[in-house]
């Protein structure tokens, strides 16, 4: 059963980003769970930015290892592969960044500097 965020937070935001995300928010946004993209879709006003910074050795492991559900063979995560499923979502996902990047969090400061998660990113409206 997906989670369900509270319904005072429906069409409220301008943008919204999901940093880091684990467990059943990262397999929902790159093995697209509709339920679950639905309510992410549904925090946004109409046009509402989308962007999604996933952690480098999370993002290494969709790419290259087994599916986050156990099936055999990593993932393909481009525009093409995961737009259809956005959209029906109600989310016109434009780009799949997988440039490697740096991002700070409190976490990585705590573990030292060569610990700053990498990411690649998601992004729609």
């Amino acid at each position: 059963m997906e989670e369900a965020l509270p319904s005072a937070l429906t069409g409220l935001a301008d943008e919204i980003h999901i940093h880091l995300p684990w467990e059943s928010l990262l397999q929902g946004v790159v093995e697209p769970r509709p339920a679950l993209l639905a309510g992410i879709a549904g925090l946004g006003k109409p046009g509402a930015a989308l962007s999604i910074s996933v952690n480098q050795s999370a993002l290494d492991e969709i790419l290259l290892g087994p599916r986050l559900d156990g099936r055999s063979g990593g993932h393909d995560l481009n525009v093409g592969s995961l737009a259809g499923p956005y959209a029906a979502a109600g989310i016109d996902l434009e780009a799949v960044d997988l440039q490697r990047g740096t991002t700070v969090t409190t976490w990585g400061r705590r573990l030292g500097a060569a610990a700053y998660p990498k990411f690649g990113c998601l992004s729609g409206g």
